[in-house]
């Protein structure tokens, strides 16, 4: 069966948020608005189970 699109994304990539995160600084005062924006996003995207993300 083809593959079916189910939506598309568009996140923040400044290179900031990347070393935040790697450094374990996404759940401090500047960065957990951020971070709990995903959240909803990453429940939607483990109901789905898509195949390719």
């Amino acid at each position: 069966m083809p593959s079916r699109i189910i939506a598309g994304l568009g996140l923040s990539h400044v290179p900031s948020v990347g070393v935040a995160y790697d450094r374990g600084k996404m759940q401090t005062p500047a960065w957990k608005p951020l971070s709990d924006a995903y959240i909803p996003v990453r429940e939607w995207l483990a109901r789905l189970k898509p195949d390719v993300a």
